[in-house]
């Protein structure tokens, strides 16, 4: 018999990720709130660097342009819920300019998606 094959990944709450997005760049940032539904408790790997997604290249704002529209007031609920909905930058995007910034080491990641 085999040894079971094994990965090793570093392990990030995806609450903490979004609101270390948020302090770094200054405006609203909620992982979970974007795109398609993600189920309860559940695990979404990445590595870093990453890989753009092409899809969400051409349907999402790039990292610049997000920085570059004035963010909602924390206060007005509707417009920060459409923030988090609609208007984010492309994930990938996101953690190679923190890696770049040197805030995230290269590796192996797992988001731990717990609403």
């Amino acid at each position: 018999m085999t040894a079971l094959k094994t990965k090793q990944v570093t392990l990030i709450w995806e609450k903490d990720f979004s609101e270390f997005v948020s302090e770094v760049y200054g405006r609203p940032y909620r992982w979970l709130r974007q795109g398609d539904a993600t189920g309860q408790d559940s695990i979404e790997e990445f590595s870093v660097p990453s890989e753009e997604n092409e899809y969400d290249s051409y349907s999402l704002p790039r990292l610049a342009e997000w920085l570059a529209k004035p963010a909602p007031p924390e206060s007005d609920w509707r417009a920060t819920d459409w923030w988090h909905e609609h208007w984010y930058p492309n994930f990938e995007e996101v953690v190679n300019d923190l890696m770049k910034r040197g805030l995230l080491d290269r590796g192996e990641y797992a988001l731990h998606i717990w609403w």
